[in-house]
């Protein structure tokens, strides 16, 4: 088996990891505005009506299916695998990457206090708390906005009073900033998320996740791809998910079972 794709799998687990975890803290930082952006709306009702709105558009779940074919780039490698994930909603999530031939490398269960990751090539076990991936990225992860990357919702907690709104033809945009991080998020005419950037001044941190192919479940608009850019200093990673099933209130299993040959890797 090519090591390559190993490290693809445990980079995608991984990545979905950090990318989705950013917890903003509730500071406000300082935006400049720009004649260019579009039409400001201040109206605090206008924007408390496009908020509801947006809320009712997100996608509600109990639980949540996920098989996706994903391509990671990480600057001049490419590698191809299947992710299967499943959801409880704000309790579980649990990631299963083959390669190409159909064979399982890696297993992962998230949960909001620990991370759990099987290496089935190595045959190793590394059990961390939550709070490991704070060596990486922010002190404050939320295991909601992980959640949220991957079903294509908005995390509307960001978009309170200090953000601000803008129209922009069909898109709307909500952008502000929390302690040393800026967000942006835009939204199309079916208030669903098209587009979330942001970026931070740690380690010149910068994130962009595109949405898009959406299919309609449930009544609910679900994206089919997700995107997702992120740059570290000069360390570049994109993620490409192409979802080729998604199912909503299935009723699901989330084995993770350690072989009694695998050993701990810490």
């Amino acid at each position: 088996m090519n090591r390559s794709i190993l490290n693809s799998a445990l980079v995608s687990i991984g990545l979905l990891i950090l990318l989705g975890g950013c917890k903003l803290r509730k500071e406000t930082l300082k935006k400049q505005r720009s004649m260019n952006d579009g039409v400001v709306v201040e109206q605090s009702k206008n924007k408390q009506e496009r908020l509801n709105a947006i809320r009712e558009a997100q996608a509600n779940f109990n639980t949540y299916v996920i098989k996706a074919r994903a391509e990671l780039t990480m600057e001049d490698s490419h590698n191809h695998v299947t992710m299967n994930i499943r959801m409880q909603k704000d309790e579980v999530i649990w990631v299963s990457v083959t390669a190409l031939v159909g064979l399982e490398v890696a297993r992962a269960l998230i949960t909001p206090d620990s991370i759990k990751v099987l290496n089935r090539l190595e045959g190793t076990y590394t059990v961390k708390p939550f709070s490991f991936i704070h060596q990486f990225t922010h002190e404050e992860i939320n295991f909601q906005a992980l959640q949220a990357v991957l079903i294509g919702n908005a995390v509307t907690e960001w978009m309170g009073d200090t953000s601000r709104m803008i129209i922009d033809g069909d898109r709307t945009k909500f952008n502000g900033g929390v302690h040393s991080l800026a967000f942006d998020y835009q939204f199309n005419a079916w208030n669903k998320l098209v587009q979330a950037s942001l970026s931070g001044e740690k380690n010149n941190q910068s994130l962009t996740i595109d949405y898009a192919d959406f299919m309609t479940l449930s009544g609910k608009n679900i994206p089919q791809s997700v995107n997702m850019q992120s740059q570290v200093n000069d360390r570049y990673i994109k993620l490409d998910l192409h979802y080729a099933r998604v199912d909503l209130d299935e009723v699901l299993s989330f084995p993770f079972t350690v072989p009694k040959r695998f050993s701990v890797k810490n």
